[in-house]
């Protein structure tokens, strides 16, 4: 007996595993909701949404949340209306051993903050997406203003998207995520002018002159060249003395004094 004992208990071990499992979930799925927890991150600290944003959010989501059985909360699908939100990047939501539903939510990050000739504004994210402004928070973050490009234009067919936006909008995220990523250059340039050719123009937090960037093309190289430049000239000089460096023309900058 000891010996078919012996010989079977490897087997027995995983089927009360199992067993005990499905016990475990059985009592899980029956149990009533107890509570609701909310984790909010920023990668940096803008917190365009508050934790009872999110709590109304899930709780229309999933038709009330605490009380209601386990197994009847869908967390992907309270996972996808979070994710609609335009602060919202993603969302991760779970149920937890002790009957409480675990939400946790990561916000969309701006790097430049756009102002259209009509007076309107939005953010361009990290992701180069657009991202409404809140009534929560208000980014710090560097502003983009001139000659924007409406986001739709008329047609035979009414209103539809606009290329010419959309192209646009893709260079400025490339120029703002660039100045964004480099500490210098975040301290350093506070303003982009979209001029009447659709280039660039840097306005910077300290001296009163403005740098003529152009088109996007050759961003990093354009950048090389004012590092350069600042280290070698202005570094040596009053920064007030000129009244425009001028980027856009290849291996030169030319400056113009006041």
């Amino acid at each position: 007996m000891k010996n078919i004992i012996r010989k079977i208990a490897p087997f027995m071990a995983p089927l009360v595993l199992i067993v005990m499992l499905g016990f475990v979930t059985r009592h899980h799925n029956q149990m009533a909701c107890q509570g609701l927890d909310i984790a909010i991150t920023s990668s940096e600290e803008m917190y365009f949404i508050e934790q009872a944003d999110v709590r109304n959010h899930v709780n229309n989501a999933a038709d009330s949340v605490i009380g209601k059985p386990m197994i009847d909360l869908n967390t992907l699908h309270i996972e996808e209306v979070l994710e609609k939100l335009p602060e919202v990047k993603r969302a991760d939501v779970f149920k937890t051993i002790n009957g409480r539903l675990q939400v946790n939510v990561d916000l969309r990050v701006p790097v430049a903050r756009v102002f259209n000739k009509n007076g309107t504004s939005f953010y361009i994210d990290q992701q180069g997406k657009i991202m409404p402004l809140s009534t929560r928070y208000s980014a710090r973050i560097l502003t983009i203003n001139g000659n924007i490009i409406p986001d739709q234009k008329s047609d035979s067919e009414g209103f539809v998207p606009n290329k010419r936006f959309e192209k646009q909008i893709e260079d400025l995220y490339k120029l703002a995520s660039f100045i964004a990523a480099n500490s210098f250059w975040k301290a350093q340039i506070q303003q982009v002018y979209v001029d009447e050719k659709l280039e660039y123009v840097l306005i910077p937090r300290v001296g009163n002159y403005e740098i003529q960037f152009g088109k996007i093309a050759d961003l990093e190289t354009k950048f090389l060249k004012l590092n350069s430049f600042y280290e070698q000239a202005l570094s040596k000089t009053d920064w007030n003395k000129y009244s425009t460096i001028n980027l856009k023309y290849k291996d030169q900058i030319v400056c113009f004094k006041k």
